[in-house]
C-alpha cells in the first residue's frame, strides 16, 4: 500500500508503516529568525558573535557570565551550549557527548517521484546496516533528495575540530540505503554536509536546574538531535526561569532530569558533589 501511494519508495515485505498526515519540514534558518524576531518584539536583547568564556554563581544568588566582549550580571542563566555544553559545565563531560553525523543530497533519476508535493519526509530503518536513516523530498532552494544517517551512536568528535570534509566512507552507507529503499532517487551527489548530535547514554536530553546553583538551568537539547522540539523546550525553559517549575510539560520533563537511576548520571552527580 505504501509503495502504491509513493511509487518512489521500495520496502521489504511486511514492513510496518506509520504515516503522519500533519508532518512536514521545518526550515531551521527561518525558524530561528522567527524566534529571534519574536523575542525582540517582546523586549529581548539578542547578542551574536560573542564567545562565552565562562560563568560563575555569585554569592548574592545571581550569575556572572564572561564573554570575549564583556561581562554580564544576571539573576538567572540558561546554559544551552549544544555540543560545547561540557566545556561550560565540566561535570557533564562524558554524559553529553557530541557525535559527527553525515547528510547528503542526491539528484534523483525520476525527480517527479520525490517532489515535496508527492513524497513525504521520512525516517526508516535499513536492516542491512541496522541503522535508521531520515530524509526530505526535493524542497526549497537546495536541489536533490536529502538523506542522513540518524546516528544515535555517531562517531565521537571534537566540536572545535570536527572533520567536515567528505570521506569515502561517509557517502557509501547513504547511497546503499537509498538504493535499497528509493532506487529512483540515487543519482549524482549534489552536496555533502556534516552536523553534530549531542547524545546521552540513554538517548534522552538533560534538562534540569544545576544541582548546586538553582539560578542556573542546564539544557543539552536541540543540538542536531532535537531541533524540531525547540519550541516546546523553549517553553519549558521559560517556565523554569520565570516560575521555578515546569507546568505544561511537567510529566514529559521527568525523563530528562538528572537522576542517579539514569545511565551515566551517578558519576556526574558525584562530580557535582550532591
Amino acid at each position: 500500500q505504501a509503495e502504491q501511494r509513493w511509487p518512489g519508495l521500495k520496502l521489504p515485505p511486511d514492513t510496518p508503516v506509520l504515516y503522519e498526515e500533519v508532518g512536514g519540514i521545518v526550515e531551521p534558518k527561518k525558524m530561528i529568525q522567527a524566534h529571534v524576531l519574536r523575542a525582540w518584539y517582546h523586549g529581548a536583547h539578542v547578542k551574536t558573535g560573542e564567545k562565552c568564556l565562562g560563568w560563575e554563581a555569585s554569592t548574592d544568588g545571581g550569575v556572572r557570565v564572561t564573554t570575549d566582549y564583556t561581562t554580564y550580571i544576571t539573576d538567572k542563566l540558561v546554559i544551552t551550549g549544544g555540543a560545547w555544553i561540557d566545556q561550560l559545565v565540566p561535570e557533564l563531560k562524558g554524559l553529553c557527548v557530541p557525535g559527527r553525523v553525515t547528510v547528503a543530497w542526491f539528484k534523483p533519476q525520476k525527480p517527479d517521484l520525490y517532489h515535496h508535493s508527492r513524497f513525504p519526509v521520512w525516517i526508516l530503518h535499513d536492516a542491512e546496516q541496522n541503522v535508521p536513516f531520515y530524509g526530505f523530498p526535493e524542497f526549497g532552494k537546495q536541489a536533490g533528495v536529502k538523506l542522513g544517517k540518524f546516528s544515535v551512536g555517531a562517531e565521537l568528535c571534537d566540536p572545535d575540530n570536527q572533520q567536515r570534509e567528505q570521506q569515502l566512507e561517509d557517502v557509501e552507507p547513504l547511497q546503499a540505503a537509498l538504493q535499497r529503499h528509493m532506487p529512483h532517487a540515487v543519482g549524482e551527489l549534489l552536496q555533502f554536509s556534516t552536523c553534530m548530535f549531542t547524545m546521552t547514554p540513554d538517548k534522552h536530553f538533560v534538562i534540569d536546574t544545576h544541582p548546586k546553583h538553582n539560578q542556573v538551568i542546564l539544557c543539552s537539547a536541540c543540538s542536531g538531535h532535537g531541533f524540531k522540539l525547540s519550541p516546546a523546550i523553549g517553553s519549558i525553559l521559560a517556565d523554569m526561569v520565570l516560575q521555578d517549575k515546569c507546568t505544561e510539560f511537567a510529566e514529559q520533563l521527568q525523563i530528562h532530569r538528572l537522576h542517579r537511576s539514569r545511565q551515566g548520571h551517578a558519576a556526574v552527580l558525584d562530580r557535582f558533589q550532591v
